[in-house]
Parts: C-alpha cells; sequence; structure tokens
C-alpha cells in the first residue's frame, strides 16, 4: 500500500532548530498584542521521494526437477542451507539412461568409421577399381558378341567357286562341324568342297544339283541353337555388366554426397549422445548459483518419474515489488534509487534501483495502483518473505532557497518578510517543489538568513494545546489548523 510522500532535506534539521529557538524568542519576547513566530530562509537541496511497502523475494529462486525416471542416490543438503555455486545438492541414478547413452554412444562409433572409409583415398581409389574393371568386363563382353555374330553369319555359306554344284545335304538335316554339304565341279581345275563351319541344322538350300553358280553366290542357310545361345548370353552378359559399370561410376560421381550424407548421420548421432549425456550430467543437481535451500522433496532411495520436483534453492539476489499510486507513476522511472529498510535491522539500509515499471495495473476500491520492482544491492541478511519499507527517490531539486511550507500565503504565492519593527513586507514567490515540510522557491526579493513568518496569534489563543499544535512538525507544515496552504493568510 501507499504510505505519505516523504522527502529528505539535508538542511531540515538545522532549520527546525532554528524555528524552534527563533519562534520560542518571538513569543517570549513580542508584544504584548500578537504573538508572531518566523523561521529563516536558508539555501540547500531538497530530495523528493514515494515511500512504499513490499515483500523481499529471491530474484533467482530455481525449483529443480528430475530429468528423467531415476532413484534417488544420494542427498547432500538439508532445508536453510547455504551452498555455493557448484556444489552437489542431490545425485539421482537411472540405469536405463545410462545404457541409451552406451547404444548411442556405439552407434555414433559406427557410423564414425564408415564416414572416415567413404573419406579416405583408399576408398576413392576402391570406387575407381570397379569402373575401370567393369568397364574392362563390359569390353570384354562386346568383343564376346561380336565373335559369336562373326560364327552365326558364316552359317550363310557362299559358293567358293563358280561352277556345277552338287548337293550332299538334305534341308532340315543336323549336321557335324566339318560335314560335306556339297561340292562345286568349275569348268577346268579340281573340285571344291563346302563344308558346315559349325554344328547345326541345313535350313534352306538355295540351289539345285547340278545347277551352275557363281563364286560368292549364297547356296546354303544353316541354323545353330547352341550358337545363338551363346549370343543371348553373351548378349546379356554385355547389359549387365554395362549396368554395373554405370552404377561404379555413379557412385563415384556421388562420392561427395555419400560422405554429405553420412556425415548427417553422424551429426544426428552425436546430437543423440550430447543430449543423453546432458541428461545424465543433469542427474547430479548443483547449485547453479549460491544461496539457500529451502525446499528438499525426495529422500534417499526414492524413485522419481521425469519432472517430479527434486528442491528448491533461493539465491542470495533479491527484489522487492511495490504497487505504485496511479497518480505517482509518472514519477518512477527504470534506473532510479531507492532506499530499502526492514524492520528486522532498524539500523541498517539497503541501497537499490527501480528495474520494472509494469505497464499494467490493478485496480481496486476506485484506485490504481501498478507493480514497481526493486533490486536490492549488497543484500546481506534478507530472507524470502520479509517485509521492506522502500523509498524511491522521483526529484531532487539542488541549491534552491527553502521555506517551511507554512511560510507559504495566498495559495503558495505570498511569504511575508519581516521587515523594520513589527512590520512584514510581502514577496512574491515562485514554487520549485514542495514536500510535507519544505517548499523550494525562487524570489528575487529573498537571501538565505531572512526572516519569514510563518503565523501569528493573540496572547489568549496561545493555550498549551495551541502551543503543542504550533509546533508540530507532522503533517502538512509547522503549524496545523484551518490556515494551510491551500488557504489564506491577511497581512498582519
Amino acid at each position: 500500500m501507499r504510505i505519505n510522500r516523504v522527502y529528505i532535506f539535508v538542511a531540515g534539521i538545522l532549520i527546525v532548530l532554528g524555528v524552534i529557538a527563533y519562534a520560542g524568542y518571538r513569543i517570549a519576547n513580542n508584544s504584548p498584542g500578537v504573538i508572531s513566530v518566523y523561521a529563516h530562509v536558508t539555501r540547500g537541496n531538497l530530495v523528493e521521494a514515494v515511500q512504499l511497502t513490499g515483500e523481499v523475494v529471491s530474484s533467482s529462486s530455481q525449483t529443480f526437477t528430475a530429468p528423467a525416471a531415476s532413484s534417488v542416490a544420494g542427498i547432500y543438503v538439508q532445508v536453510g542451507q547455504t551452498v555455493q555455486q557448484g556444489q552437489l545438492l542431490v545425485q539421482l541414478s537411472s540405469p536405463q539412461l545410462q545404457t541409451s547413452f552406451l547404444n548411442a554412444q556405439a552407434q555414433l562409433s559406427k557410423d564414425t568409421s564408415l564416414l572416415n572409409e567413404y573419406e579416405s583415398p583408399a576408398y576413392r581409389n576402391v570406387l575407381q577399381a570397379e569402373v575401370n574393371a567393369d568397364s574392362a568386363q563390359v569390353q570384354s563382353d562386346e568383343q564376346n558378341v561380336t565373335n559369336i555374330e562373326n560364327e552365326i553369319s558364316e552359317l550363310a555359306i557362299d559358293a567358293p567357286i563358280g561352277g556345277q554344284v552338287t548337293i550332299e545335304a538334305q534341308q532340315g538335316q543336323y549336321v557335324q562341324g566339318g560335314t560335306i554339304l556339297a561340292e562345286i565341279t568349275p569348268s577346268s581345275g579340281p573340285t571344291r568342297q563346302v563344308i558346315a563351319p559349325y554344328p547345326g541344322s541345313v535350313q534352306d538350300i538355295y540351289v539345285s544339283n547340278g545347277q551352275t553358280v557363281s563364286q560368292g553366290q549364297l547356296i546354303i542357310q544353316m541354323q545353330s541353337t547352341q550358337l545363338e545361345s551363346q549370343l543371348a548370353l553373351a548378349q546379356a552378359s554385355v547389359a549387365r555388366d554395362q549396368s554395373n559399370l554405370s552404377q561404379a561410376e555413379i557412385n563415384v560421381q556421388q562420392l561427395p554426397q555419400l560422405i554429405a550424407q553420412q556425415q548427417f548421420v553422424v551429426n544426428a548421432d552425436q546430437q543423440t549422445v550430447n543430449e543423453l549425456q546432458s541428461e545424465i550430467n543433469n542427474l547430479s543437481i548443483k547449485a547453479p548459483f549460491a544461496g539457500v535451500v529451502t525446499a528438499v522433496d525426495v529422500v534417499n532411495g526414492q524413485q522419481v518419474n521425469s519432472n517430479s520436483q527434486i528442491l528448491t534453492l533461493a539465491g542470495n539476489s533479491y527484489t522487492v515489488t511495490v504497487p505504485v499510486d496511479q497518480a505517482d507513476l509518472d514519477g518512477i522511472h527504470v534506473g532510479q534509487t531507492a532506499t530499502i529498510t526492514v524492520s528486522t535491522y532498524p539500523n541498517r539500509t539497503y541501497s537499490g534501483k527501480v528495474i520494472q515499471v509494469s505497464a499494467v495495473g490493478t485496480y481496486s476500491n476506485g484506485a490504481s495502483t501498478f507493480p514497481v520492482t526493486v533490486s536490492i544491492e549488497n543484500p546481506s541478511g534478507l530472507a524470502n518473505g520479509m517485509s521492506a519499507n522502500v523509498s524511491i527517490v522521483t526529484n531532487t531539486i539542488n541549491d534552491a532557497l527553502l521555506v517551511p511550507l507554512a511560510a507559504l500565503h495566498d495559495n503558495g504565492h505570498i511569504v511575508y518578510k519581516k521587515g523594520k519593527g513589527s512590520s512584514n513586507e510581502p514577496v512574491a514567490v515562485k514554487v520549485l517543489g514542495e514536500n510535507t515540510l519544505f517548499a523550494a522557491v525562487s524570489s528575487f526579493a529573498l537571501v538565505p538568513g531572512d526572516q519569514i513568518l510563518l503565523a501569528t496569534s493573540k496572547p489568549s489563543a496561545v493555550t498549551t494545546q495551541n502551543r503543542a499544535r504550533l509546533f508540530n512538525f507532522g503533517g502538512r507544515g509547522f503549524l496545523r489548523g484551518t490556515n494551510g496552504r491551500s488557504g489564506s493568510h491577511s497581512k498582519p
């Protein structure tokens, strides 16, 4: 909740003492008809602040949970214990997680070895050797096809010479290689025999006995199922080995891509290993910062599930969040200094700074407040949940003329300066800032040390009660009563 504005004035105590002394003198020595109370104008600094209350909380509190299903192997702290950064708090154990980690390591090793093989010059040489071998085999297969095709072409038998032909074979007859198929008798010279080049059957005979043929004329067509089978097999070998050659060439061309793919596999394996290693490391719950253990939620030997709460650690850095009234919010900014006190240490003051001003307020009972968070420097001795008083500096007026608020008259535009004798002269002033006790003003007719009127009263009115009210320094000024700053005073 919001308390009244509080203002810090360096010379305030001196002013108060001076007013008391001087006012006492005037009461004792003034004329019997009128009692006048005066104060001195001084020069100094006026510091404005807003005072509020809030709860001290740790800004680095952390609750730890189990990273995986596991068992509690050891608890090394207790609630309330102060720990240092990096200190082991709780040890968990998970054989299943350890097995998964070892399997992931084995897979990573296997895939890394394969990657190294792909990247080695020897592997590229093997691929190139396969290309060379397949290429040579294709050439051999093609030559074999050519040879068989040549043999098959020899089954078309031409007359080796011109002359009269005598057919020795019959159409459809199966003959062995070297069998005489026909004889040709030239007009002069010896008779020539026509021999079957390979085993096969006589498919066609294109001449008749006694017919005269010319040299080179086709006379007999043989057919060899054996050669045809050999040709089919040879052609199939060419197709197969050509496919092998194409694949071998592709393997060479795609080796960089193969290496990249295997590198991707290795990277995925490494990520899995890293994640499992991180989970194993997280089984050792250590303090990420120095602080105090505020809760331990497990016991030794307990089985816990993933994300089960283990313990809570509160750090040594603290903040306090206070509700600032909507009317004061414009004067609150990130970076402003603040002072913090707690009732536990009444003689200790903590320094702080505004680190956050919320843009979202809370409306209640006709008023809106906005949360403002203040960090606390060197928060030794503080603890979560403490109530704190926070004073946020909102404005400072340096080296100004300072007068008590009770000296302001006519709605704050006039002060009465003591003249000669019992006369008081009105002096126009401009109020630069004020608090519950003093105002900083500017005026060409005032200097430090001038005496200014606070109040006047008839002697009969100065009763014991009025005297107490006359020197009451709480509230808006030195003189509490119907004649405050919001009213007007006539010149005495």
